[in-house]
């Protein structure tokens, strides 16, 4: 029989083999709504830490789809909260990359689906980006500046 801890460290692998806090990054940065008041966020949860912005704003993420939410507070690229909630109760729950909860389940499917979406809305996004981008390249190839631009590179 194992201990607690060594138990805790395996639940901990389980969900980093999971990917469960890239996925819901994911999920967040494409299919969330963004910027939410520290008034919007459910009572239910609390955050331990009040992320704010250089400017003072607290920066707030959420998806919420079926009976899975799950809520981002942000206050830089380094720090941050991730909270998955599936039916009212937390089941996943990461800060500063250091997961604190993981209660395997149902949810995880959902979080899948979820992914499955998001990934799907990025490759489209990165792809109108790019098509955008080659378009703009010709334009500005066929424009004077582009001209001179070519020519001081000799191409």
């Amino acid at each position: 029989m194992s201990t607690l801890n060594e138990r805790i460290l395996a639940r901990k692998k389980e969900a980093g083999d999971k990917r469960i806090f890239n996925k819901a990054l994911e999920v967040v940065r494409e299919l969330g709504r963004r910027n939410y008041t520290a008034h919007d966020v459910s009572k239910n949860i609390s955050l331990s830490r009040s992320f704010r912005n250089s400017e003072g704003k607290r920066l707030v993420n959420r998806f919420s789809r079926d009976e899975l939410t799950i809520t981002f507070a942000s206050g830089g690229r380094e720090e941050g909260e991730y909270i998955i909630e599936y039916q009212g109760k937390k089941v996943f729950f990461a800060q500063v990359n250091d997961i604190v909860t993981y209660v395997p389940g149902k949810w995880e499917q959902l979080l899948d689906v979820a992914y499955a979406s998001a990934v799907t809305k990025k490759e489209k996004r990165e792809k109108k980006v790019h098509e955008e981008t080659l378009k703009n390249d010709r334009t500005f190839s066929r424009s004077k500046q582009g001209r001179a631009v070519r020519q001081n590179w000799g191409l």
